[in-house]
Parts: C-alpha cells; structure tokens; sequence
C-alpha cells in the first residue's frame, strides 16, 4: 500500500486522533468519526492506499470500497435529480455495478433544495447525491454558504477551469436553443442574423 507520512489517515495514530476517532477497519478502508461535530455524524472513510479523492483509486477500486458499505448496512445511492436525464442512467448504472442499487428521484429544482435543507436540519440525511441548477446563485449564497450541501470538484474534470470560475459553481451545465423560422415567409433566408 501507498503511504504518504505527512497523512493522518495513513499514519493513524496520534496524527488521526487529533481530530477523529476510530470507528472500525474495513477491507479496503478506515472509518472515523470526526470530533468536531457541528454536522451530527460527521464522519469520513479513509482508503488504505494514500489518495487525496477517490478518483484517484481505480474503477475495481470504488467499486470494491462501495460493496464494502453495502456489506457494512447501507442500502442504496440516492440522487435527487432535477434532470429525468439521470434516471437513463439508473439502469446502466446497475448493469455496471450489479451489486450497488442507484435510487433516482426526479424532483424540481425547489424540491431537492427543500428536501436538502430538511434533510440537514432533522440530521437525518437520506440524499447521497444532489444535482440541480444554480441559475441566480441562490444554492451557493443559501444553501452552500449556510452549510446545507457541499460542492464536489473531480480534479480530473475541474483541472482545466480557473478556480475564479468555479468560484460560486459548478460551471459544466449547458444546453442548446433551437431557432427555427418560416421559409415560406422568408424565402430568402433566415429573417435574423
């Protein structure tokens, strides 16, 4: 295994149990839960191999860490969609990791935010993944910055864009507007250009 000295996970000891405690070893990983508990059951799982995210372990890798949450009580992956596009991915998803069970919910932009913000205030988080639209940046300024979600940034997607753009989001939405015009009216062209 990967070992970096200067990591508490990887030297355990007193450098972890400066802020975490341990909870158990898995297969694959650590679990510990952190001290500083603002956010009830705060905990995180260390991998055994020195990684600073888990995009850097393999395919087999994640796969191998997720069974082993599945083997350890939780149940399923929960998405709380604003796109039906996701529940396209529910099904390939399972064939793709047949032990693992994607549960999609196609909400609203204002459901998964209220459904996010209840979630945190009872502390009883059932979302594992959000995804929505930040259009006028009310997720960043009242959900992000009062605690409620948290962005994540793959490194390998987000090397690439200037950390001033990834300032207040996560700048990877696009979509298309389609124009049409008459060409009976406009048998010349386009009426615009």
């Amino acid at each position: 295994m990967i070992k970096d000295e200067n990591c508490a996970y990887c030297m355990q000891g007193d450098l972890v149990a400066a802020f975490a405690y341990p909870v158990c070893e898995m297969k694959t990983s650590f679990l510990y839960v952190f001290k500083e508990q603002s956010k009830r059951g705060r905990c995180i799982v260390a991998h055994k191999k020195h990684v600073s995210e888990l995009i850097d372990l393999t395919d087999e890798e994640r796969y191998e860490m997720a069974k082993e949450e599945v083997a350890n009580g939780a149940k399923e992956i929960t998405v709380y969609a604003t796109s039906s596009k996701m529940l396209k991915a529910e099904e390939p998803f399972e064939d793709l990791y047949p032990e693992l069970d994607l549960v999609v919910a196609d909400l609203d932009s204002d459901e998964v935010l209220s459904k996010a913000e209840i979630e945190n205030q009872t502390n009883n988080i059932t979302a594992d993944v959000l995804q929505t639209k930040d259009v006028n940046g009310e997720v960043f300024h009242e959900y992000y910055a009062n605690g409620v979600i948290e962005p994540f940034y793959p490194r390998d997607i987000c090397t690439h864009i200037s950390e001033e753009n990834l300032k207040y989001s996560y700048p990877l939405y696009s979509s298309q507007a389609f124009w049409y015009y008459n060409t009976e009216a406009f048998p010349d062209g386009q009426p615009i250009t």
